[in-house]
């Protein structure tokens, strides 16, 4: 008798356990199976139609027609609850649906799973609770720029360009990073490398002079600020701020403040100003210089680096993008803006993507599915908009970002390089880098962009957090490199209608190298663009350092046919 009750009792209680365990769901939407969960083994006493060996999947009317099975349950150590309701045994929390008797015996099945004190109920509440939340995914998903799904098209192929070094007297190894630039800092008409600090070396920026030979030369004659200010290293930015006819450096620094080191022309840059904050507790290693006011004098844009305030402890309640206006009486920074909260980013650029004459603001994100990132300046820096939210990427980390123009209209572009995770499975996350294009096909203005994928590649731990546009083949089109967290670099140049062929095995790539810039700057005014690259080292092996490289044109071949532009 008892071995048969203990039959009977882990039939009535089986059905549920097991397809608990089995993660047996309503269709279409099956949530994936508890976390570490083991295959059911069935106790040796249990008939071999209950037996369970292994945990599987079935139909959910399969599932259905078990779970309802009818059992019998002896009446004797039965307890009646009423309402056609009991318990197996004194020592067995289940409640069974009583469904009719045959003699001694109870014939009963399982509660329905949605009754509270049905074994199941715990499993169909679960399932309850993601279908409701997937039915939400979808619905939030359904209008947003997600490209998981597309095909990896690889881009046409070109074999135009080889790339010759040109970086002697240049650095081999070394930490440069954040972002560096261009500029002609002794007024020799030669543009020249302008670096801040190196990460965890001397708080002292780097210059180094473009020589006639094409050479590089660092220039000694550098002397910074040494008091009242805390250099590190992080983004730079050259601009005549003061308007006195000599190159001055904007440097936004690692956990410490934004300076701008005015020059000389002779390499003294003693004399400086910390740029103001409307939150002071915001440090910043990206910056971006444009006229936001159009008064004439280039002002500052930066960004947190991270959404904290590190003193306290705390998230910053306001303030993750600082404007900073650069006025007859001095600089000031903005008090209300339009950005959004919560942010944080390594990269940053600035453009008029509208053409309303006033420049926006363009933003990255290192925190994921932040889809507020051109910032439109609705006017002369006095008020500050979020638009194209919508067709930006969703569920993704926005690494870098270039404006340009990118096809045959004057206006700029926007390029966003990403890292995109796919909401309905596990797997590796999208890289991608894609043009927003801000005209219709006539070139007249739009509010909404339309989006042109340059490339994607399902591959993780490879994103690319630098980007770049120039002539490169002196084409009079923009085209574009980036660069990868692996030290990969990738070339595009463009053909005629903003179409892009990838150059073949441009032989650029930095192993044991996280490069953190690329630019694309005319250094000996050729009329072509030579590439330049900037990195740290991936670990303890040799690694980091600074490169440059001139475009020259490879022997002549047949060139494909033009791609057609989505």
């Amino acid at each position: 008798m008892r071995g048969k009750l203990v039959s009977l009792l882990v039939a009535g209680l089986l059905a549920p356990i097991v397809a608990q365990a089995q993660g047996v769901t309503r269709p279409p939407v099956p949530p994936a199976p508890p976390q570490g969960a083991a295959p059911m083994q069935a106790p040796a006493s249990l008939p071999k139609e209950l037996q369970q060996p292994t945990v599987r999947r079935m139909p959910y009317d399969q599932w259905l027609k078990q779970y309802y099975q009818i059992y019998r349950i002896p009446k004797k150590p039965a307890i009646l609850l009423g309402h056609g309701r009991l318990r197996p045994h004194s020592t067995i929390n289940v409640v069974l649906e009583i469904v009719g008797e045959e003699g001694d015996d109870y014939l009963v099945r399982n509660l329905p799973p949605e009754d509270p004190q049905s074994s199941a109920h715990s499993a169909w509440w679960r399932n309850e609770a993601t279908e409701i939340f997937n039915t939400m995914k979808k619905e939030y998903f359904k209008d947003k720029y997600l490209i998981v799904d597309n095909p990896a098209v690889p881009p046409p192929f070109t074999d135009q360009l080889r790339f010759v070094a040109a970086e002697a007297g240049l650095p081999r190894g070394g930490r440069w990073q954040m972002s560096f630039d261009v500029a002609d800092m002794n007024g020799d008409d030669l543009p020249d490398l302008v670096f801040g600090p190196q990460r965890t070396g001397p708080p002292t920026p780097y210059i180094f002079l473009q020589q006639r030979d094409g050479s590089w030369k660092q220039w000694q004659a550098v002397k910074p600020p040494t008091e009242g200010l805390k250099l590190d290293y992080g983004t730079v930015r050259v601009a005549d701020f003061d308007r006195d006819g000599q190159q001055d450096i904007a440097i936004g620094c690692h956990f410490s403040k934004t300076y701008i080191l005015y020059g000389d022309g002779k390499g003294d840059f003693t004399r400086f100003v910390t740029i103001p904050q409307v939150n002071q507790d915001m440090t910043s290693r990206a910056l971006a210089v444009a006229d936001f006011d159009r008064d004439g004098r280039p002002d500052i844009v930066s960004y947190a680096e991270v959404d904290l305030a590190l003193a306290k402890a705390q998230r910053l309640p306001y303030g993750h993008v600082n404007i900073a206006l650069n006025t007859a009486s001095g600089w000031h920074a903005l008090k209300k803006t339009g950005f959004p909260q919560g942010i944080q980013g390594d990269w940053l650029s600035a453009a008029d993507i509208d053409g309303d004459k006033n420049v926006d603001v363009l933003l990255t994100s290192r925190a994921q599915n932040v889809m507020d990132l051109v910032i439109r300046n609705a006017g002369k820096a006095e008020s500050w908009e979020p638009f194209a939210s919508q067709q930006m990427p969703a569920n993704a980390y926005v690494l870098s970002n270039v404006a340009a123009p990118l096809d045959r209209f004057p206006q700029p572009d926007l390029l966003e390089c990403f890292e995109q995770f796919n909401p309905w499975k596990a797997e590796p996350p999208v890289q991608a880098c894609v043009i927003y294009r801000f005209h219709d096909a006539d070139g007249r203005r739009t509010a909404t962009p339309t989006a042109q994928v340059l490339f994607q590649d399902k591959v993780e731990f490879q994103g690319y957090q630098a980007a770049a546009a120039g002539d490169l083949d002196g084409n009079g089109r923009n085209d574009i490199a980036v660069a990868t967290t692996d030290g990969r670099v990738r070339v595009f140049l463009q053909a005629a209608h903003g179409s892009f062929y990838e150059q073949r095995n441009p032989g650029l790539d930095k192993r044991g190298t996280m490069l953190f810039d690329i630019k694309i700057a005319d250094l000996d005014r050729d009329g072509r663009g030579e590439l330049i690259l900037a990195g740290s080292p991936t670990s303890e092996q040799p690694g980091g350092g600074v490169w440059v490289y001139k475009a020259v044109r490879a022997p002549v071949s047949a060139a494909p046919d033009a791609p057609k532009t989505p």
